[in-house]
């Protein structure tokens, strides 16, 4: 089995007397999609703002590839594209410029046919030039997923990254994704609605109070969507209607 690309040893997080992560191991090995699930409050989201460097663990370590998020943070977010929940592109700048920056600090040449094959996914054509404070909600959703991808990570953390989305866009960066992984990148992703991400998953992991409490294989994931069971199962998982 080849090294993990995204990984968590022993990672361990309190907020005041609540703990968020209890000691928490997970891998994600390269051309491996795991989704990470669990109700509000379960850990999630603050597993993958250690991942990408936003959020320091009182505990253990946050690796890509192997390098320290912390003690080696250039090399390891230099491998990372990530997509979250809060709008993080600076309004003052143009789409156009978001993407040089982001290759630039991360030492990559931007491919120009790459960048506007990833406009025409996101239906962006016509808005590289335009400030991301001028674009809507849903378009600047769609230019940090192009800021992420531009670069081709090898290792890709999305945090409700569909959320707001159009169903059509929606649908073209899940397939994008899916190719991604099928070349080689990892992927830890968690997004409440699984109706495009559960047929690309190679596992999933569940998490409760900060720990693993369920591991669902591929197989399983493929049966739940086939026999049209995924919503009953999500409800289990997060406690929540779908």
């Amino acid at each position: 089995m080849s090294s993990p690309m995204i990984e968590t040893r022993g990672l361990e997080k309190s907020y005041g007397k609540r703990r968020a992560l209890d000691a928490l191991d997970l891998k994600v090995a390269p051309g491996e999609l795991v989704v990470l699930l669990g109700r509000n409050g379960a850990g999630k989201t603050t597993t993958l703002a250690m991942l990408t460097g936003q959020l320091v663990p009182d505990a253990g370590s946050a690796l890509i590839a192997g390098h320290d998020v912390f003690s080696a943070a250039e090399m390891a977010r230099s491998l990372v594209g990530y997509v979250g929940q809060e709008l993080l592109l600076p309004p003052h700048l143009t789409l156009d410029e978001a993407v040089e920056f982001a290759c630039a600090v991360k030492g990559v040449t931007r491919d120009p046919l790459a960048f506007d094959q990833l406009l025409k996914l996101a239906a962006l054509q016509d808005d590289a030039d335009r400030l991301m404070g001028e674009l809507s909600h849903g378009m600047q959703r769609k230019a940090a997923w192009i800021v992420a991808l531009i670069t081709e990570p090898q290792a890709l953390i999305l945090d409700e990254g569909l959320a707001g989305l159009d169903a059509a866009s929606s649908a073209a960066l899940a397939a994008e994704v899916g190719r991604r992984v099928a070349r080689g990148t990892a992927v830890l992703w968690t997004e409440h609605d699984l109706a495009l991400v559960a047929p690309l998953a190679h596992r999933a992991v569940v998490l409760d109070a900060g720990r693993v409490v369920e591991q669902v294989q591929r197989e399983e994931l493929q049966r739940l969507v086939q026999d049209d069971q995924l919503d009953a199962a999500m409800r289990r998982w997060t406690g929540e209607a779908t």
